[in-house]
């Protein structure tokens, strides 16, 4: 499993990863945008940081989210979350390049929890 920090700088979410960063990543990567934005204003409640844990096989508490389509070449892919906690959110969401240096791939499911 993996272990994403998110915070909110100046109203705009952003992923903390020294790691990608000094590995030469594009900082711009690391902004936040759209749906994942949205979602991250939900789960968050007023906070200004996020945890969100992920991983390619099931875990408990894992919520479920399903790549509806790839945006074309490795440029990332959109994905639908139905549900946080039990509680229905029915949110849609870009995934952009950095799926690949994280899992290889563009998973067709990738399970997470937000703390």
């Amino acid at each position: 499993m993996l272990t994403f920090p998110f915070y909110k700088i100046a109203d705009q979410w952003v992923m903390d990863d020294p790691d990608y960063l000094d590995a030469g990543g594009d900082p711009s990567y690391l902004a936040v945008v759209g749906g994942m934005n949205d979602l991250l204003e939900f789960v968050a409640k007023g906070r200004s940081a996020v945890k969100l844990v992920a991983g390619l096989e099931p875990f408990e508490d894992a919520e479920e989210m399903v790549l509806i389509e790839s945006s074309g070449g490795d440029s990332g892919g959109y994905y639908r979350l139905q549900s946080i906690k039990g509680q229905v959110v029915e949110r849609e969401f870009w995934a952009n390049e950095l799926i690949y240096y994280y899992f290889n791939q563009l998973p067709p499911k990738i399970y997470a929890s937000f703390h």
